[in-house]
């Protein structure tokens, strides 16, 4: 374990506290892909996936030639069109879009089975709505 984050692990803006689920910790940065306040993924994630409201994938991938003084910069996101997204076209995506040096090949199946996730959610709740308005 590292001295550093035994000392910042409790103390992040980013850290969000629930009673709920015995107390747990999410961490709401940007570039954390599973939420979870844990060393693993809070300071050494590059990337994240999410699904927008309107549908499409985002992949949001950490730069580190940005300034510290544009946090904008900082995160820069990938649009993958709602047309594209089955899940085998979006993993080929953010296979493709994580490649190189600085990123953590163990993360890759973890961003995957994410993105794998929300489009089979985003997928059921656009059963359902049809349904429900079909009644």
């Amino acid at each position: 374990m590292s001295l550093i984050w035994e000392i910042t692990k409790n103390n992040s803006s980013l850290l969000k506290r629930t009673r709920l689920y015995g107390g747990a910790s999410f961490h709401t940065s940007p570039t954390n892909p599973l939420n979870i306040n844990s060393e693993k993924y809070t300071k050494t994630s590059n990337a994240s996936v999410e699904v927008t409201p309107k549908g499409d994938l985002l992949i949001k991938k950490a730069s580190h030639d940005a300034s510290v003084r544009k946090p904008k910069e900082y995160v820069k996101k990938t649009k993958v069109a709602n047309k594209q997204l089955s899940v085998t076209k979006a993993a080929k995506t953010i296979v493709e879009t994580t490649e190189g040096e600085d990123f953590r090949g163990d993360l890759k199946t973890v961003l995957v089975a994410r993105a794998a996730k929300l489009l089979r959610l985003k997928h059921k709740s656009k059963k359902t709505t049809k349904a429900t308005q079909s009644k």
